[in-house]
């Protein structure tokens, strides 16, 4: 026992003398990544400083180049098929895949992380890869002439996202979450199958152009109004009988369209829209308007072609709003 005490000091010695080799060696191997870090951050930046383009129309060609890669312009070249390789162009933002035959896009695709504009308009997809929502830096998807029937989940989860373009798809419906798109600023959607809008449709809070043209929609959400920074709604060529009785709060709104429908009236707040430009309602079933329209000063152009509306309530407004041009 006596030998043991004597021997501790000595002990606690070699465990100092341990513990502190083992610190200089983690901060040693800390030291070497850093420096190998710093090394390679510019040997990465001197590649890209080296290319000698960084735009390509041939996908093998950009495949030889993936560290100079930023934009790839494979437009109307029909191609049938896009391989997986494509995700080791890790630097591209901008991908043009228009007017191609493919029916499919390769999962490797969402691998694309820098990504800023896609284009896969008038192709033959049917749907979007499941992790679409991993491009997340993706401000604009132009898909506009495929023959897709909804809108996958994942887009919704893309929220630096701006302009959507669905147009001329076999879209029936739009799901609750593409309410989440809050950044986006234009919304293409015409042309599809559209039955009905989710009430979360109005939670896209800075949505300006609203296109929907030529689909089947009956009735607008009681929380579309919300859309309070619209500028363009085209609702034209729908089955709509009647506008939201509260359209007066969508104060941005200068253009509606809402021509071949089946109104038969619209509401007193419409005379709330204080910067309504144009009013478009050629081929519906109206026989009057509201006197409330009298208060619109900015209203430009007003077109009723093939309505039965009283003649005589059109010369009044005429007086009342000599600003304004009446088509009947």
């Amino acid at each position: 026992m006596m030998k043991l005490c004597c021997d501790a000091p000595f002990i606690v010695r070699l465990s100092i003398e341990h513990a502190l080799k083992l610190i200089i060696r983690i901060l040693n191997r800390f030291i070497k990544n850093v420096a190998l870090c710093a090394f390679l951050l510019p040997q990465r930046n001197l590649i890209f400083a080296q290319c000698k383009q960084t735009g390509f129309t041939v996908l093998q060609e950009a495949l030889q180049h993936p560290d100079c890669v930023q934009q790839l312009t494979l437009r109307v070249s029909k191609s049938e098929y896009i391989p997986p390789s494509i995700g080791r162009l890790q630097r591209l933002t901008y991908l043009d895949l228009k007017t191609n035959e493919l029916q499919r896009l390769p999962e490797e695709l969402t691998l694309l992380q820098e990504l800023q504009q896609l284009i896969i308009s008038e192709n033959s997809l049917k749907n979007l890869p499941a992790d679409f929502h991993h491009l997340t830096r993706l401000q604009e998807l132009h898909a506009g002439n495929n023959h897709l029937t909804e809108l996958p989940l994942s887009v919704s989860k893309l929220a630096s996202l701006k302009i959507l373009d669905f147009s001329w798809n076999e879209l029936a419906s739009l799901n609750e979450e593409i309410g989440s798109l809050k950044s986006v600023i234009v919304f293409e959607a015409r042309h599809n199958h559209i039955q009905y809008l989710p009430d979360g449709i109005g939670n896209m809070a800075s949505l300006e152009t609203f296109n929907l043209d030529y689909n089947r929609i009956a009735y607008l959400p009681e929380n579309f109004t919300k859309l309070k920074q619209l500028i363009q709604l085209d609702i034209s060529h729908n089955q709509l009988r009647h506008l939201p009785d509260d359209i007066g709060r969508m104060k941005g709104l200068k253009v509606i369209s809402a021509s071949s429908n089946e109104l038969t009236s619209l509401p007193q707040s419409i005379g709330k829209l204080q910067n309504l430009e144009m009013l478009l309602l050629s081929d519906n079933q109206l026989k009057t308007l509201p006197e409330s329209l009298t208060q619109l000063k900015k209203l430009k152009t007003v077109v009723l072609l093939n309505n039965p509306i009283d003649k005589e309530c059109i010369e009044i407004l005429k007086k009342k709003m000599p600003q304004t041009q009446f088509y009947l």
